[in-house]
């Protein structure tokens, strides 16, 4: 009989990035922020800390500015020099693809920004269904032709997702 392995997912540390502009104060930053805090732990991230910048508007080139990019590298440096790794970090507004360009080639982390995140948490919502309909289909009596079928939806499973979770 099979059985699954059940692992435990790995926490990631996580810093969040949010701007004051002339449409969002920073009360309204502050909520956004927490909720995106919601958000990440929701995802099985740790906040560790959150960045604010005043600005008329996002930086087209790196969201923020190029002194409190460098304030959060070194921030990300002091905590590697602690033995702290920050696994990501999360901006609270949508980047474009030369955003996070070159905000990972300068933090040499992973970025994600608001709608990265609530994807990965709906897409992790969908793996974990596929599991528990994996482990249902795996407790079928195995006769003859369910056992034909069983192996055939596990494989599609397989395929589909990419994922194995159980053992023989």
């Amino acid at each position: 009989m099979k059985e699954f392995v059940i692992s435990e997912a790995q926490v990631e540390t996580a810093i969040l990035v949010g701007l004051i502009t002339q449409t969002q104060d920073e009360r309204k930053t502050k909520e956004y922020l927490d909720e995106l805090e919601f958000l990440a732990e929701t995802a099985g991230a740790t906040v560790v800390k959150r960045f604010t910048q005043k600005l008329p508007a996002a930086n087209s080139v790196t969201y923020v500015g190029k002194g409190k990019l460098e304030e959060i590298k070194e921030y990300i440096h002091q905590e590697e020099e602690n033995e702290r790794e920050v696994g990501m970090v999360i901006f609270d507004d949508e980047l474009s693809a030369k955003q996070i360009r070159n905000i990972e080639a300068e933090l040499k982390v992973k970025i994600l920004d608001r709608t990265s995140l609530i994807l990965d948490i709906f897409a992790e919502l969908k793996l974990i269904q596929m599991d528990v309909w994996k482990e249902t289909v795996q407790r079928l009596p195995v006769t003859g032709t369910v056992q034909l079928e069983q192996s055939a939806i596990l494989a599609e499973i397989q395929e589909k997702t990419g994922r194995v979770s159980y053992d023989k």
